[in-house]
């Protein structure tokens, strides 16, 4: 008999913290598999020890995917972050790769989502002005207050053939959904932890083509309450190290060799790329 334990770390479910307490009364002939997508080598020593277990066999890759470029950028105004990018919507629609953008809040997932309604007019729907039903939509937002119905059908069309090109939303989306032409995942602030935003950029890319990922942030947002020292230091990076390095040198199986080098590697490295061909980088959507 095996018992499965997922976990994902405190900032995602804290009742995991109890886990031991169930553990302490599984007779010790039981075995116990915990299970998880991302966890740095600090989280899992604290599975480890949570669920007491003893001399545990682990198996673990890294969660790395090398054909993701990473770029941060400090926040701007609404209306000069996104203009480009309903642009290029506006010319390729379907054409166009899917795109993720995170929000920390609902409101700024509203705000963000009336922009692109705004600004496209009648190119918000495929084909253009067809009605403004979810299923004509190629913007959509989803959130925790998202009518179920709504949810649904903006996660069956993300995955399959549609006309529904960006998703605005909170962390309520993107969990055990497979969509492998995603192109770009935007987040809109800071999130809390190197294992989230891994996780969540990490929905980008899936096909194996170039993708990328995006961390926009402001002074606001360096707020040590909500977000870890971790992410902070991502963001500011004084020192100019790999963007990669700084996300994944706490995780097992990473190794430092990423054969996208440059400016296929992050904005870091692109500064100090002499390829002499840095035309593929995150500027094509942003």
């Amino acid at each position: 008999m095996t018992c499965i334990l997922p976990y994902r770390g405190d900032s995602f479910r804290r009742e995991f913290s109890h886990l031991g307490e169930v553990r302490s009364i599984i007779p010790e002939t039981v075995k116990v598999m915990a299970l998880t997508a991302t966890a740095t080598d600090t989280t899992r020593t604290a599975i480890i020890k949570i669920l007491n277990m003893q001399k545990p066999k682990i198996v673990c890759v890294s969660p790395e995917k090398h054909n993701i470029v990473y770029a941060v950028a400090e926040k701007c105004e609404i209306s000069d972050a996104f203009t480009s990018l309903c642009g290029k919507l506006a010319r390729e629609r379907t054409k166009m790769g899917r795109v993720i953008i995170y929000c920390r809040t609902y409101d700024e997932v509203t705000t963000i989502y009336q922009f692109f309604k705004r600004r496209l007019g009648e190119n918000f729907t495929h084909p253009p002005s067809a009605p403004d039903l979810v299923r004509f939509r190629m913007v959509s937002m989803f959130t925790r207050c998202t009518h179920q119905s709504v949810k649904a059908s903006v996660m069956e069309r993300f995955t399959k053939t549609s006309s529904l090109r960006i998703v605005i939303a909170t962390v309520a989306f993107g969990m055990g959904i497979h969509c492998p032409d995603v192109r770009l995942a935007i987040h809109w602030g800071i999130p809390e932890d190197v294992e989230m935003y891994i996780q969540q950029s990490g929905r980008v890319g899936r096909d194996g083509l170039p993708s990328y990922g995006l961390l926009v942030y402001s002074s606001k947002d360096l707020n040590k309450k909500y977000t870890s020292e971790q992410m902070i230091e991502y963001c500011k990076n004084e020192e100019g190290v790999c963007r990669r390095k700084l996300l994944f040198e706490d995780f097992d199986k990473y190794t430092g060799d990423n054969k996208y080098v440059g400016c296929k590697c992050c904005d870091v490295c692109q500064m100090n790329c002499k390829c002499g061909n840095c035309d593929q980088t995150i500027s094509e959507f942003y």
